[in-house]
């Protein structure tokens, strides 16, 4: 053990043995056990990535992709209209881009109900949509691309689980798309 007081060692428990320029060689009086040498202080180990994605700099701020989990912290409700009025909306939009598909059908096959309805039970819809397809275009096709669609859509943006998506075709048009 090497003591770097020049005057000797600090501990009385302590006994200098040999003494140069250099360093000094101490040993510990009998019965002493003499404790580990402090290590030298190591770097903080390297922050890990946060699950879910990179954390993004901001100028002074950092920034996680993914919000801190929040779950258990509070109660989301959707108003069953909410719910209908976006499922509406999806469907509208993925009817006008999916290819064959003309839109919703008004005139469809329960009228109370509108082109689209959605019934919930708790977390999970079954939709019922009423459907124009453009003549030319494989039905079986139009739709799957439709309910496919629907589905993605609705489970990304409202959170639901979609177990049913049930399409009318109520009309083949023949005029050509616009």
């Amino acid at each position: 053990m090497t003591d770097t007081v020049p005057d000797g060692p600090t501990d009385p428990r302590l006994t200098v043995v040999a003494e140069d320029e250099e360093s000094t060689t101490i040993v510990p009086q009998p019965g002493y056990v003499v404790p580990p040498m402090p290590s030298a202080p190591s770097a903080p180990p390297a922050a890990p990535e946060p699950p879910g994605g990179r954390v993004y700099s901001t100028g002074e701020r950092s920034h996680h992709s993914d919000p801190p989990e929040a779950a258990g912290r509070g109660r989301t409700t959707v108003a069953d209209e909410v719910v209908d009025r976006v499922v509406e909306k999806i469907v509208s939009l993925v009817a006008d881009q999916v290819a064959g598909a003309r839109g919703v059908h008004a005139g469809g096959a329960d009228d109370a109900a509108g082109p689209v309805s959605v019934q919930l039970d708790g977390d999970q819809a079954v939709i019922d949509i009423t459907l124009q397809v453009e003549f030319g275009h494989p039905l079986h096709e139009v739709v799957e691309n439709v309910r496919g669609a629907v589905i993605s859509q609705v489970e990304r943006l409202l959170g639901l689980t979609v177990t049913e998506v049930n399409i009318l075709v109520a009309e083949v048009t023949f005029d050509p798309a616009p």
